[in-house]
């Protein structure tokens, strides 16, 4: 290391004969410091851990906690070391070079980590050398020109940069074997990026990725919405939780990682930061509950080209929150304050989605992420937090007082003027925060190439090497090239006096100190891609583990010990009935029992539902209890799930069982996905209940029943299969006829009582008696059972299931209905508004009882009622097609249009369905296309907006208020496409809006998304409206 100083020194000096005193700044060896001589050993997690709260979910005395927390925690609990490397780095739009490596800057450290603790390392902890996880923020990945700010980026730069720091992590074998050239080739959705490649450039040039970046921005400011995590993962919006968790699973399962290298975790694209976590294999297998999250304060405070995106995931038990930022630049005195008020917007407005209530339950049946975060939302709710990136904060000297200082060597003194340092020793920015001892020279600015700053001449014999060069670079395109080669031009020597900047420390790394996280050293690496160099921390994250059985056997040993003492003044309670027949449940009904719960004891009973335990296979391959498991199946409802009855007062408990399609999370999916064992039928319903008191003991509800199916929640293909014959056997059109018929019934008479106060509508819903014994249809049955229209006909009816033919035959005679589709749910359940699908329980529940007329002659084979309105069959067909177990469009065209709007969507439609999906497909389209001619359209009123509006909301398994408002807006731009491919729609979409509204009356995009005020889609360059040979023919769709 002497001579390698001695070596600087002298080429210092000679730089300095040359031409004055020169500033040439040199690479600096940092020391690591023990971990001892930082921090004592923190132990153990508070109490009110979020993880620990819900171990122990089930025991909510306060007696049995305070005897729970009685014990060493070492008794139920662990500490792992884990190593965490987190680098930030402003690439200022440029690609990284062929060849470049960056172990400089991330692996300068690598031999003098902190080993684990002198215990042998378990599986998952800091054994070995270099950190377990790397989390790297870019910056400017992209240049902030108007176009990537407004428009939306691409993702090429975050690509190219990904790539090399797979190839610096894994070695450029393992890079190009697995990870290749397009982000996330083995980790995220394939066929995603297959059908794109396939598509070619045309697919990125989309309706509305580029609009809602604009609106969803908006909306978000003005709602203070931000998370994406119910919600978001990787690169896109919506991604959410689920989507990193499965991508992360299936990285981990996959053999081509071994244990020791590293897999991506998470990333996260906002414009030009850009955010990527991961972690070393072994370690990996131990995280999960990943979520991301963004805030936009760029110009006008919603705009792209400044910002933060945040990660957050469980590493074992501990929390890690990440944060990667580019705030408001500017060396003008007052800019500190743009800066300040940065960061406080990002507080502000960087949040996740919090877990669920304890038994709670979503329409679609699902639960919260497994992250287990509790009620932490904001980034100031977290443990262990740190956040790097290009704060921007600059020196309040001149610039020649900078350069003097920095000539001498005199990095305190120069500290002494630095914004950031003085804006939180005054409390006006980062309160609480910390920074690692700078000891290394300013950050900012340089000239590329070299390690000169800007302003200062370059030394004889010096070449300016440029950071990007077009003959070498990762750039694939002719674009690409031509960008660079702009950029090098805009770093000419000419160019640079007129860019004169006083160094600064602009690139950071800071933490929130917490009880886990410490920091194990600070400093910058000498890459000279950019203007910037970048910077590095080393931390030591102490995360624990608890011990899954120790917790449930000391809470279990709690409570015994509770029984034994407390016996006497126990609550009593009894519960009748603790049997409930649910007898034959039709598809789409509810049906509700009561239960009486009564105290006969002295004290107050507080009691609360518990999920059935039920073993799983551990990450370590050993079986342990699932502590995920709902209270109940997703088919009933329990109402409510916890209270407390008074001494001598009975309380009642409803249950609501209740049984509809519409995804892999809803009942009917789950029914079908858990038969119960031979020889029971395969539509039986049992459950039992545990009712658990406070301080008392367990009770037990018994439930079995039996379902009635449906042609709706079930596939087409499996209805195809049936042929001519209907749904219900016999044998169950006979039970039917029974407490099924009269159930069915009380639900219809509900929905006409509700719905009774609509004026003009008094025969919609005059629902009328049953007749089951009606003939049944002879080729299609009657009123509306015949065979599909001639003007209908494609060609592919035999493959359509009848049920859908039978609803098609009656609309086609009906087209001329007003508001047909757009107002058919809402005049069958006042509650709804136009256009949209049902988003509540109740919702559905009244919708499927209002089109159970219709739904039981399609499944009996029967005629339609006589009194069936148009409506009630449309409302029909669109509940028919939300509630099949999958979507009717494939998952892999919904992940394409996360990203844009294909322009051939007929080609991506064909390749990804089933037969009868596909011929379903082209003789519903056949149905709205003639609705949408203009001979009818005048008198029904539709729009081919409105009714891709209302389509999109049905086809896709999800209402559009679950998703994104950019991906709604896909969703309508593609459902538009194939209700007229030959249209030459207009500019924007906000002239769809309006041609399509009311005077007076503009309509929102789905999801509640406000019109754009600018063209946000231009069908010059639209992947909907493209010349006649990119269109879909005829013949295809």
């Amino acid at each position: 290391m002497k001579q390698l100083q001695g070596l600087q020194n002298a080429l210092q000096k000679a730089a300095n004969l040359v031409q004055g005193k020169q500033l040439v700044d040199t690479p600096q060896a940092h020391a690591v410091p023990s971990p001892g001589q930082q921090h004592q050993r923190s132990g153990w997690p508070r109490p009110d851990d979020p993880v620990l709260e819900h171990l122990l979910r089930d025991f909510r005395s306060a007696k049995l906690r305070r005897q729970f927390f009685s014990h060493d925690p070492k008794e139920y609990s662990e500490t792992l070391d884990v190593k965490v490397l987190a680098g930030t780095y402003n690439v200022a739009g440029k690609r990284p070079p062929t060849g470049l490596k960056l172990h400089e800057w991330l692996h300068q450290w690598k031999d003098c980590w902190p080993q684990a603790a002198a215990a042998p390392a378990a599986a998952g902890s800091a054994a070995g050398a270099g950190p377990d996880i790397v989390a790297i923020g870019f910056q400017e990945v992209v240049p902030l020109s108007a176009g990537n700010v407004i428009a939306g980026p691409s993702s090429a730069g975050a690509d190219a940069w990904d790539y090399v720091l797979a190839s610096t992590l894994n070695g450029d074998e393992w890079a190009g074997r697995n990870f290749g050239r397009t982000f996330g080739s083995n980790m995220a959705s394939q066929a995603m990026y297959l059908n794109l490649e396939r598509l070619g450039a045309q697919a990125y040039n989309v309706l509305s990725t580029q609009a809602a970046n604009v609106v969803g921005s908006m909306e978000k400011m003005w709602t203070g919405a931000g998370a994406e995590g119910a919600g978001a993962a990787g690169n896109g919006g919506a991604a959410s939780a689920a989507q990193q968790q499965a991508r992360l699973e299936q990285a981990i399962a996959s053999s081509e990682f071994g244990e020791d290298e590293y897999v991506q975790v998470v990333s996260k694209q906002l414009v030009g930061v850009y955010l990527t976590v991961w972690a070393r294999k072994r370690t990996a297998r131990h995280i999960r509950g990943v979520q991301t999250t963004s805030a936009a304060t760029g110009f006008g405070g919603y705009l792209g080209n400044k910002g933060a995106v945040a990660a957050r995931l469980r590493v074992h038990d501990a929390g890690l929150l990440l944060v990667a930022s580019h705030l408001a630049s500017g060396d003008a005195e007052g800019d500190e304050l743009r800066r300040n008020a940065d960061v406080a917007e990002i507080l502000r407005r960087c949040t996740f989605s919090a877990d669920q209530q304890p038994g709670g339950q979503s329409l679609s049946g699902g639960s919260s992420s497994n992250g287990h975060w509790g009620s932490s939302s904001s980034i100031l709710e977290h443990d262990n937090v740190v956040w790097l990136g290009d704060l921007n904060y600059r020196l309040t000297c001149s610039s020649d007082e900078a350069r003097r200082l920095l000539r001498a060597d005199k990095l305190e003194a120069l500290l002494s003027y630095d914004q950031l340092t003085r804006e939180m020793e005054a409390g006006r920015v980062f309160q609480g925060w910390r920074e690692g001892p700078i000891s290394f020279s300013p950050t900012y600015k340089y000239h590329l190439g070299c390690n000169v700053y800007s302003g200062e001449p370059l030394p004889p014999g010096v070449a300016m090497v440029r950071a990007v060069d077009s003959s070498n670079s990762l750039a694939d395109s002719a674009s690409d090239t031509a960008e660079d080669s702009a950029a090098a031009g805009r770093d000419s020597p000419s160019v640079e006096k007129q860019k004169k900047r006083t160094p600064a420390w602009c690139d950071r790394v800071l933490w929130l100190p917490g009880r886990q996280l410490y920091q194990l050293a600070y400093g910058r690496g000498e890459i000279a891609v950019s203007d910037h160099r970048p910077v590095a921390a080393a931390f030591l994250l102490e995360a624990h583990r608890y011990n899954r059985d120790a917790v449930q056997q000391l809470a279990e040993a709690a409570r015994r010990n509770i029984d034994m003492s407390d016996n006497a003044a126990r609550p009593r309670c009894s519960l009748h009935p603790n049997f409930i027949e649910l007898q034959l449940l039709p598809f789409g009904v509810a049906a509700s029992h009561t239960v009486s719960l009564s105290n006969e004891g002295a004290a107050p009973a507080r009691f609360y539902f518990v999920a059935p335990p039920k073993p799983r296979m551990s990450v370590d391959g050993q079986m342990c209890w699932d502590d995920n498991q709902p209270i109940s199946p997703p088919w009933l409802a329990i109402t409510p799930d916890q209270g407390e009855v008074a001494p001598g007062e009975t309380a009642s408990i409803t249950l609501t069982a209740f049984v509809s399609g519409g995804g892999p999370a809803s009942a009917a999916a789950h029914i079908a996905a858990n038969p119960p064992p031979p020889p029971a039928p395969i539509n039986t319903l049992d459950t039992i209940l545990i009712l658990r008191l406070e301080d008392g003991a367990d009770s037990f509800i018994s439930c079995h029943g039996s379902l009635l199916p449906s042609c709706f929640g079930m596939d087409l293909d499996a209805l195809l299969t049936l042929g001519d014959s209907p749904v219900l056997s016999e044998t169950e059109l006979q039970q039917g006829q029974g407490k099924g018929r009269q159930l069915l019934q009380q639900g219809l008479e509900r929905v006409a009582a509700a719905a009774a106060g609509q004026e003009g509508e008094g025969d919609l819903l005059a629902l009328q008696q049953l007749e089951l014994g009606d003939a049944a249809a002879g080729s299609g049955g009657a009123a509306g059972g015949g065979a599909a229209d001639s003007q209908l006909a494609t060609g592919l009816e035999e493959r359509v299931p009848k049920e859908v033919q039978r609803l098609v035959s009656f609309l086609q005679a009906h087209l001329h209905t007003p508001g047909l589709f757009v107002h058919s749910h809402k005049a069958c359940c006042s509650s709804l508004q136009p256009g949209h699908a049902p988003h509540t329980a109740q919702q559905l529940q009244q919708l499927l009882a209002a089109t159970a007329p219709i739904r039981w002659a399609l499944d009996a084979g029967v005629g339609f009622p006589q009194h069936v309105t148009p409506h009630q069959a449309a409302a029909a067909l669109l509940l028919m097609l939300q509630q099949l177990p999958d979507s009717l469009m494939p998952p892999d065209v919904a992940a394409v249009l996360v990203h844009c709007v294909p322009p051939v969507p007929a080609a991506m439609l064909s390749d990804a369905m089933s037969v009868a999906e596909w011929a379903t497909l082209r003789h519903l389209l056949a149905l709205w296309r003639r609705a949408l001619a203009p001979d009818v359209a005048e008198r029904n009123g539709l729009s081919a907006f409105r009714l891709a509006g209302v389509l999109a909301e049905h086809v896709f398994g999800d209402t559009a208020a679950a998703v994104p408002p950019e991906v709604a807006a896909n969703r309508v731009a593609f459902m538009m496409a194939l209700l007229d491919p030959q249209a030459a729609a207009p500019a924007t979409m906000q002239q769809h809006q309006l041609a399509a509204a009311p005077a007076g009356q503009p309509q929102q995009l789905p999801g509640g998304a406000p019109p754009p005020s600018a063209p946000v889609h231009q069908r010059g360059t639209s992947a909907v409206a493209q010349p006649a040979a990119q269109q879909p023919s005829e013949s295809l769709i």
